[in-house]
């Protein structure tokens, strides 16, 4: 088998000759004479990592096209004529059903939409809630929909959709889950030359009770296979902190080391924020862009305005 990989930016094609076509008789008159062969084409790292901006969705899920360059030479010197192929539909757009396969690579992944804060609460009492969202361009269910709005679960008979840490161990005893409010999401998408309206995704209000008050972290796991595409990939597991306890340094003497770093100290901590993945990677992203000066400011401790579209880099 001959192969060969091709690097493209971030893509790469793996081309494999899959079979070798044979003619009985060819011009020669002689039997098993090679006239063409066969090739597999697997192009890999469609997904992105991160949503372009505007983008409700990870790319790449969409019509799927190869051009095929003039290389191929027959023993006449001719060569084959340029031709684009796209997928589901035959050589140059002609004719089988019309209507272009949809390649899908992306699994659909539950997200975090904010942390709703927790009303007062009377002494022993616990209560947190959170907003979060399933999301693929091509939603077609999800298994938190089995949940009546506004009916109260105990934590151990939906451990096949969402199960609750404590302090990082599964908790399901007095633990209580409600889903308070649920939202559609839609946008406008032109396919073939038609605007329509199609779903993406799903929001919900999740409130959790019953906890522990004293505990330091919950947080809530959205189970493997709870959100499908119309491809039939399912989402991977995705744990989301809804609550947070962290002691004040107010009333502590001494450097004590900030997460067993000894060279940070905690009364020197005056705010934490926490962050998505897809947060600290477009941080991350945007400080990468900053030019020379910006990044010996931020360096410094000084403000720098961060914004994860690309720019030229200074000088």
């Amino acid at each position: 088998m001959i192969s060969n990989v091709i690097l493209t930016s971030s893509l790469f094609l793996f081309i494999s000759v899959s079979e070798y076509l044979y003619s009985k008789y060819g011009s020669t008159k002689s039997a098993n004479q090679l006239v063409g062969k066969r090739y597999t084409l697997k192009i890999g790292n469609l997904s992105q990592a991160l949503k372009e901006a505007g983008k409700n969705t990870l790319d790449y899920s969409g019509v799927l096209s190869v051009a095929v360059k003039s290389k191929l030479q027959d023993t006449s010197g001719l060569y084959n004529k340029q031709q684009t192929i796209t997928v589901g539909v035959n050589i140059d757009g002609i004719n089988t059903d019309e209507t272009p396969t949809i390649v899908d690579t992306v699994k659909p992944e539950w997200e975090l939409v904010e942390e709703i804060e927790a009303k007062p609460l009377k002494e022993g009492e616990s209560e947190a809630r959170v907003k979060i969202k399933g999301i693929d361009t091509y939603y077609e269910s999800d298994k938190i929909a089995e949940l009546e709005i506004g009916t109260q679960y105990s934590a151990s008979n939906i451990k096949d959709k969402i199960k609750i840490y404590v302090d990082g161990e599964e908790t399901t005893t007095g633990i209580n889950v409600t889903v308070e409010a649920k939202n559609i999401l839609k946008e406008y998408r032109s396919i073939n030359g038609n605007s329509k309206e199609y779903q993406y995704g799903v929001e919900y209000t999740i409130k959790v009770t019953g906890y522990n008050p004293n505990c330091n972290q919950v947080k809530i796991e959205a189970q493997a296979g709870t959100i499908q595409d119309t491809s039939g990939n399912m989402n991977e597991k995705k744990q989301i902190i809804i609550y947070n306890s962290l002691k004040t340094t107010q009333t502590e003497n001494g450097d004590t080391g900030f997460l067993g770093n000894t060279a940070i100290s905690r009364k020197k901590i005056g705010k934490i924020i926490f962050e998505t993945k897809e947060q600290a990677m477009k941080r991350e992203y945007a400080i990468k862009q900053l030019g020379r000066k910006e990044k010996q400011k931020l360096i410094a401790g000084k403000e720098v305005k961060l914004s994860d579209k690309r720019k030229e880099k200074e000088d």
